[in-house]
């Protein structure tokens, strides 16, 4: 059977057919063509980031990366709500302590303003009121040791003043010795006078101790058959001075007083500076209030100094006569420093310093 001859339509359509056909080959070259140079491009922009950093990390790695320093980071924000929710209960904590030590009446001299200091129970209201009671003292100094209050260049310089709000007393001493000699000897007396004041016949135990560059503190139950205290001691090193202090904290709810406690509180500060390399001058005061209330200053020296009013006449001056007793303690401790400051200087191994 003889082929037939393609009617007219069927070649048309085949013209079609290869017409489209190399349109469409021709189309995808070109897109080829195109995909290839995208490729060089993009091949050429990669090389130049890889060039520009040291690690190129793959997306997964940096969304898990973001993911877990969102968590830090919320985590982090939690845990100083927290604190910040801690730290304003005990800033309203240290206000009511504060404000709990205001006097209870009105004074005519704020230098008698912080008798009745006290030590909370709560731990962490103690140790910050450790450090808060130091400050406290130290910039208190500048109100209570006044240079103009002291004549210049008179060794073991002495006065004493009292009223029934308290008293004042105000010494110089000049030493001869570094400031280091001194400062080591005025630290290791303060804190052995209570030992040296009632013999061995007792024990003196730490509370609280904290030294670190510039500051030491140091709380002391200090416990004799016929007296009890609790002493306060702080040394600061300054830019030109070296300050002590020194106070009682009878109102302790760790370690109580009880009855045989001191009828006075007792708050020092010793400004010590150097005036030459070998010498240096040691200046004080010291505030002594009665714990008790008192009708007349008669009868507050017959509860804190009864072997004054045992020797006094009716016509005595008993504002005198305690304040010429306290001039007297303070010369014989001027004496006993001196002792000490050779002690140290024969021997300064055997003495702690607070440098």
């Amino acid at each position: 059977m003889e082929p037939t001859e393609p009617t007219p339509q069927q070649l048309g359509k085949r013209l079609r057919y290869r017409k489209a056909k190399r349109a469409a080959r021709l189309r995808y070259l070109n897109e080829c063509s195109a995909l290839q140079d995208k490729i060089e491009v993009l091949g050429r922009k990669l090389t130049k980031l890889r060039a520009s950093s040291d690690c190129m990390l793959a997306w997964k790695e940096i969304a898990s990366s973001l993911a877990a320093s969102t968590q830090e980071s919320l985590a982090q924000k939690q845990s100083l709500a927290h604190h910040l929710l801690a730290q304003t209960r005990l800033a309203q904590r240290l206000h009511a302590w504060v404000t709990s030590m205001d006097p209870a009446k009105p004074l005519s001299n704020p230098l008698f303003a912080w008798r009745d200091v006290h030590l909370s129970s709560d731990p962490e209201l103690r140790a910050v009121g450790y450090h808060w009671i130091g400050q406290q003292m130290l910039h208190s100094t500048p109100l209570h040791v006044v240079d103009s209050d002291f004549p210049v260049d008179e060794d073991d310089y002495v006065r004493a003043e009292y009223s029934l709000e308290g008293g004042r007393v105000f010494s110089q001493q000049y030493l001869e010795g570094t400031i280091v000699e001194v400062v080591t000897a005025s630290w290791a007396f303060s804190q052995a006078l209570p030992t040296i004041l009632n013999g061995k016949r007792g024990s003196v135990s730490n509370i609280y101790h904290n030294k670190v560059p510039g500051t030491e503190i140091c709380y002391n139950r200090e416990a004799y058959p016929w007296v009890t205290n609790n002493g306060f001691y702080t040394c600061y090193f300054l830019d030109d001075c070296v300050v002590m202090h020194y106070r009682t904290i009878r109102n302790d709810a760790v370690y109580p007083i009880g009855e045989k406690g001191f009828k006075i509180d007792i708050q020092e500060w010793n400004v010590i500076r150097a005036v030459s390399p070998t010498r240096c001058v040691v200046r004080a005061a010291t505030v002594c209030q009665p714990l008790a209330s008192y009708d007349s200053f008669e009868s507050f020296a017959r509860a804190a100094h009864p072997d004054i009013m045992a020797m006094a006449d009716d016509n005595a001056n008993l504002e005198h006569l305690v304040a010429a007793k306290s001039c007297k303690i303070m010369r014989e401790m001027h004496v006993r420093v001196r002792k000490m400051l050779r002690n140290v200087q024969a021997a300064p191994e055997m003495y702690p310093t607070p440098y």
